[in-house]
């Protein structure tokens, strides 16, 4: 697959049972679920596929079947990252309280 390897990507090759991927992922999805209801958007679809699916698809196959260039989902997995980086953040406050 063609990408630079990012902090989810970081986060679940050290395995999808961790439970910082579980919250993390649990929050980006409900939190896409609803950005894409008020926006008209489909980023839960692309975080799916680029992150959940058991199956590794390119980043060309993404762009194709999503009607968004490479480019553009470079962007989405960037921004992604950062919601991730967000919510580990979140994460390590509450866990030194």
């Amino acid at each position: 697959m063609n990408k630079r390897r990012g902090v989810l990507e970081e986060i679940k090759e050290k395995g999808t049972e961790d439970k910082k991927w579980k919250i993390i992922t649990e929050v980006i999805v409900r939190y896409l679920e609803i950005y894409d209801i008020d926006n008209g958007t489909n980023h839960l679809e692309i975080f799916k596929e680029v992150y959940l699916t058991p199956k590794q698809y390119t980043y060309k196959e993404i762009s194709e079947r999503n009607y968004i260039s490479k480019n553009t989902l470079k962007r989405y997995i960037t921004r992604y990252d950062s919601l991730a980086v967000k919510v580990l953040g979140k994460l390590n406050n509450d866990e030194g309280l």
